[in-house]
């Protein structure tokens, strides 16, 4: 489903709509979801088109590729309980010239507007940055890449029973800075490409800033995949170790 020149000028998602703050600090998202081939052929990596940005333009950390195409690869490619926290995303067009690229409306059902269900319109040429989750996107691409036979797994892999033959609902969040880029507000600013990196720098920063790893004792009580956590878990449930050699 990789966009084209044959394709329309939008492309339109149904989707529930939220924000956060208002004014100038307004952040509204949209929650949606995409084919796998939608998410992996047209959400880009930062590090696509940040070659040539100063430093204080960068919005993303370097990728760890061996983490996506092993640890979390495996996730996906194995038989089990899988799902995704959505992957979140901004709209960063390629110039200040480019001043409108995305619009939404509203739903209505039975002549009643449906509150917070809109129709989401993209403009196709402008670029969508993944800025959370993109060792999920790195791996979702690998995965899709032997779906399709443009990759193939290797003899341990297969081995190892795994497989990519069925595909996903990928979820999705597009954040959008008050109205910077909207259809109608290209007389907002003149500044908007820049104003969406400031922005988004901002955001990815708290997001991965944020982040915390689960601690040791939640890890042996809810993780099933590894044998490193069963054992010790056994041994407390059978009273032959004391918690406090855990902790």
């Amino acid at each position: 489903m990789e966009l084209d020149n044959q394709s329309p000028e939008t492309i339109e998602y149904k989707a529930i709509s939220g924000k956060f703050g208002s004014g100038k600090f307004e952040v509204r998202y949209f929650i949606t979801t995409l084919e796998q081939s939608d998410a992996v052929e047209n959400i880009r990596f930062a590090d696509e088109i940040q070659g040539s940005w100063s430093f204080s333009e960068r919005v993303q950390r370097k990728l760890d590729e061996t983490r996506a195409n092993t640890e979390i690869f495996s996730y996906l490619a194995q038989d089990g309980i899988r799902f995704f926290n959505s992957i979140v995303v901004v709209l960063l067009p390629n110039s200040n010239d480019q001043r409108e690229f995305w619009d939404f409306s509203t739903v209505s059902s039975q002549g009643k507007i449906v509150e917070k269900w809109v129709n989401l319109k993209l403009y196709k040429n402008v670029a969508r940055i993944v800025i959370d989750g993109q060792h999920r996107l790195l791996s979702l691409k690998k995965y899709w890449n032997v779906h399709t036979g443009k990759e193939a797994l290797t003899p341990q892999q297969i081995n190892e029973n795994f497989h990519c033959l069925e595909t996903f609902d990928i979820p999705v969040v597009y954040l959008v800075f008050g109205n910077l880029g909207r259809v109608g507000y290209s007389d907002l600013t003149e500044t908007v490409r820049d104003e969406i990196i400031k922005a988004t720098r901002n955001i990815f920063t708290v997001i991965n800033k944020t982040a915390k790893s689960i601690d040791k004792q939640t890890q042996l009580l809810l993780d099933d995949s590894k044998i490193s956590a069963l054992i010790p878990r056994k041994l407390l449930e059978e009273g032959v170790l004391e918690d406090k050699f855990v902790k």
